[in-house]
């Protein structure tokens, strides 16, 4: 992926389609289920964005799969494949090859699921682990990240370099932090 998807240009367009999600309607929040929906498109588009370039120079297709809701949306494939979005590139029509992106998203408050979820992202072999969840306030959001570093320092199953992305919606301010870290590193 280096020679072909520069990582930090491609976790910039991650970041920037996340935040370009219009998160009201009519001063409305939208509801859980449609900002998934919209989360998942946003990576498609990211996928979509990167397709070509990649198939050209690798010869490999570029997949992007998550289930959203049994919609038809660009080229992804309507399935979930362990995650709830995986970007990844396909060899010969069928063989999975290399591993982007994986990503959860969580967007209940309850911290147990949404642990339970980014732990799944620590045995992933991927080149950018993204977790998407909300919060309610500001020292929530610091406690969380705080907790979630601890967690990737200290699990064996995670590599030095390995990098983890944060999504973050605070539903009260109605605004989106976004966090990478990097295991063995300082956060940027």
């Amino acid at each position: 992926m280096d020679n072909f998807i520069d990582i930090d240009n491609f976790i910039k367009d991650i970041f920037n389609n996340i935040n370009d999600i219009k998160m009201t309607n009519n001063g409305t929040h939208i509801t859980d289920k449609n900002l998934t929906i919209a989360i998942k498109k946003a990576l498609i588009d990211v996928t979509e964005k990167y397709k070509e370039n990649y198939k050209e120079k690798e010869k490999y297709d570029l997949i992007s799969r998550c289930n959203i809701y049994d919609e038809k949306y660009k080229n992804n494939e309507p399935t979930e494949l362990l995650y709830d979005i995986i970007i990844h590139s396909r060899k010969d029509n069928y063989m999975l090859d290399e591993v982007f992106l994986v990503g959860e998203s969580e967007l209940g408050k309850n911290w147990d699921i949404i642990l339970e979820d980014f732990e799944k992202l620590l045995f992933a072999r991927a080149k950018v682990r993204l977790m998407v969840y909300q919060v309610g306030n500001s020292d929530e959001y610091e406690e969380n990240i705080d907790g979630f570093k601890d967690i990737i320092e200290k699990s064996s199953s995670c590599i030095k370099g390995d990098i983890y992305l944060f999504a973050v919606y605070n539903k009260n301010i109605n605004e989106w932090k976004f966090v990478k870290y990097v295991k063995g590193e300082t956060a940027s």
